[in-house]
């Protein structure tokens, strides 16, 4: 069958089940009390439904299952099996943490990534790693930093784990998370191989179909079962993305540099957070509202000139990754 077709469909199906699923997981949740209940530090200011993840989620391994199965029927070489599955069991593994989460609630936050930090070592072990990192920027060829298997399996752990959380802290504000996801996968499509661009197209079309309901004014949220998900397939996918800059085309290399301008709004406010609750004297995860759109918020910014905000420097910062993984 031909590729480009392949990829509609697996688009469109996942764009079909995630919105026609998610309704039903909305009106499942307010029978059963699976609510969000807001605070002070949340955009929302009545209960909302948290399982959006679960919709986004069916939408991506249906339609990930039936492209499995296409392949094998027609011989299809372009599946890379072990790694393919590595990032689908990883992201099974994720939503199910974040699902774990929605559910159950209030979980110490230092057992979380402790059980985060645990199932990425594994993940690890499986082939999904980053083994250096590639020098080359606009061109310029230098020599790569190459990591030993210790060193790589710490700072596979930690880019994955933070990539993970960095998607689930912004996620405060109604179709936030989705958008910059969409934007994020989109450039990725330009340059990774086929069978993870049916990855990226099919997480594109679940999270198309959710900002249906995500946007303001929400009726559901994709919870942190839905971030966690996207979190790591984000992550898992930029590692593969930014190898291909190497001149070397050397496998688990990675331009730091371009998946940080791929992840920028994500990281970026992160780090920000991070730095400014220890200077503070706080605990890394102090609940507060000092991220980016809280910020913006206080400066008197609406909603649509805020999403307007982060969509813009994000395709920004999105095509400058393009840019230097296009000229390695």
């Amino acid at each position: 069958m031909n590729f480009i077709l392949i990829l509609i469909l697996g688009s469109l199906s996942s764009f079909i089940v995630t919105y026609i699923l998610t309704p039903f997981i909305r009106n499942f949740s307010i029978k059963k009390g699976l609510l969000d209940i807001p605070n002070d530090r949340k955009d929302h200011k009545i209960p909302i439904v948290r399982l959006g993840g679960v919709s986004i989620f069916s939408g991506f391994i249906i339609s990930n299952s039936v492209f499995f199965i296409i392949s094998k029927l027609d011989g299809d070489s372009i599946l890379d099996s072990k790694l393919f599955f590595t990032i689908i069991i990883g992201s099974i593994i994720f939503f199910l943490i974040g699902l774990a989460e929605d559910l159950l609630e209030n979980i110490d936050p230092f057992l979380r990534l402790f059980i985060q930090f645990a199932f990425t070592f594994l993940i690890w072990s499986q082939g999904l790693r980053i083994n250096g990192i590639s020098l080359d920027i606009f061109g310029n060829s230098y020599n790569n930093l190459i990591f030993s298997d210790f060193i790589s399996i710490i700072f596979t752990s930690i880019f994955i784990v933070g990539i993970v959380n960095a998607l689930n802290w912004i996620d405060g504000l109604d179709g936030l998370a989705g958008g910059i996801s969409i934007i994020s996968l989109t450039t990725m499509t330009f340059i990774i191989s086929p069978s993870y661009i049916f990855l990226a197209f099919s997480l594109i079309g679940s999270c198309a179909a959710f900002l249906r309901f995500n946007s303001h004014p929400a009726s559901i949220i994709m919870g942190d079962s839905g971030s966690y998900l996207l979190g790591f397939s984000l992550a898992s996918l930029s590692i593969i993305y930014s190898s291909s800059s190497n001149t070397q085309n050397l496998p688990g290399i990675v331009n730091l540099v371009a998946i940080v301008f791929l992840l920028f709004i994500p990281l970026i406010d992160m780090v920000r957070v991070i730095f400014t609750r220890i200077i503070n004297g706080f605990s890394p995860f102090y609940p507060d509202k000092i991220h980016f759109h809280h910020v913006l918020r206080d400066k008197g910014f609406n909603y649509k000139k805020i999403i307007f905000i982060f969509y813009f420097f994000s395709i920004i910062t999105c095509m400058m990754a393009s840019m230097l993984v296009s000229q390695t």
